[in-house]
């Protein structure tokens, strides 16, 4: 079962605003760059709708001839009509994933994550996160959260095999892209990230058996994107000697618990993007922070529904330690969160857990008010390359 929750929010990408045309400059006009996106969220020339200000992703200044060949042919010239040409990932915006013309792809790289790594203790739980707030120290809560819950059960819950299960049977696709002029070094670049589906080929031939998985992570594989995928999904940064960094914005990322994949779009994120090439993706971090009314609502209804899962798939209910499997997730669920032994989970034992009441609490200040007010989050990925058609 594949209980799924979206955690979204919206911060404004830090982008440089041209002199002369201040966003908050009454006489900025709309579609110019730096200026506000018009209404149907279209931008002036090759310009990029992004957090609804208009930017220069620079992925169509050096498309060359191919990018004019199909301009001079008149490619979408009702779709594109705008000069939108599809750099901030909308690669067919008229609905038809052939129409679009190349220069909207000329800098387009597209991948699908192919392993996903979740710190378990401190100490990559640094290695895997960001400051998010400015203060000097990296944020990574879910490390925490993590690390407690593999102590709390002695190791019974193997979290990073979770994941590394979800990834295989593709219970977690993520899909990706960068837009750049050059894979090695660009300013402006763009890296965002979808919800995928529907992957060619499947990804299992026997879901039980795990050597028969991870078919469609052979670097050829092709998905369509979620339509659950949340807006947006994009960091602007550079690329440095083949490594990109990039952000604040927004980038959606999963976790497995159990057979359960939870959708984490993250506020404040940040993504660092090592060995990047055309066919994968190296070593790489993302990060970010959930608000805590989200986390507070659909957050922690998502992880007690997963948790609620694997007890009733583990656990008859009946008889000595609830009729639980062996050394199962649910037993070890149990073991933590069924304060009144009754063989069950409700959401309210679940919220007032201490261990969750403690872990949970918000670490990181997104809006500079001094009140901590979202949870930070960062995992590291790899991917390899993938054939998909962005959302428009």
């Amino acid at each position: 079962m594949r209980s799924t929750f979206i955690l979204a929010a919206t911060l404004a990408l830090g982008i440089f605003v041209s002199a002369g045309c201040s966003a908050d400059s009454g006489n900025c006009p709309l579609g110019a760059e730096g200026c506000a996106c018009t209404a149907g969220g279209s931008c002036d020339g090759s310009l990029v709708c992004a957090s609804h200000l208009c930017v220069d992703l620079g992925s169509d200044a050096d498309a060359g001839p191919e990018a004019d060949a199909d301009a001079d042919a008149g490619a979408d010239a009702d779709a594109d009509a705008d000069g939108d040409a599809d750099t901030d990932g909308d690669a067919d915006t008229d609905g038809d994933a052939d129409a679009d013309d190349d220069a909207a792809t000329a800098g387009s790289h597209t991948y699908v994550i192919a392993s996903l790594t979740v710190p378990l203790d401190s100490v990559a739980a640094e290695a895997l996160g960001f400051d998010l707030d400015g203060d000097g120290t990296v944020d990574n809560q879910l490390g925490n959260v993590l690390s407690a819950l593999a102590m709390a059960t002695a190791g019974a819950i193997d979290l990073q095999g979770m994941a590394d299960q979800a990834v295989d049977r593709a219970e977690i696709l993520l899909l990706a892209r960068l837009q750049a002029t050059a894979l090695t070094t660009a300013a402006g670049a763009g890296f965002s990230m979808y919800l995928g589906e529907n992957p060619i080929p499947p990804a299992c031939v026997d879901p039980l058996d795990p050597v028969t998985c991870r078919r469609h992570l052979d670097g050829t594989g092709s998905f369509d994107v979620a339509a659950s995928t949340p807006p947006d999904q994009t960091v602007i940064g550079d690329i440095v000697d083949g490594t990109f960094t990039g952000g604040p914005g927004r980038l959606i990322v999963q976790l497995a618990i159990g057979a359960d994949a939870i959708d984490l779009p993250l506020v404040q994120a940040r993504a660092r993007i090592t060995g990047i090439g055309e066919a994968a993706l190296g070593d790489s971090i993302i990060g970010g922070a959930i608000p805590d009314e989200v986390v507070q609502g659909d957050f922690m209804s998502g992880l007690s529904n997963a948790i609620v899962n694997a007890i009733e798939r583990d656990c008859s209910g009946a008889g000595a330690d609830c009729g639980c499997i062996a050394g199962s997730n649910g037993q070890a669920y149990l073991g933590i969160f069924d304060e009144n032994a009754d063989c069950s989970v409700t959401i309210d034992e679940f919220r007032s857990n201490s261990l969750i009441v403690t872990l949970l609490r918000p670490d990181v200040d997104t809006d500079g008010d001094g009140t901590n007010d979202a949870l930070s989050v960062g995992v590291g990925v790899t991917a390899v390359g993938a054939i998909f058609t962005p959302p428009s």
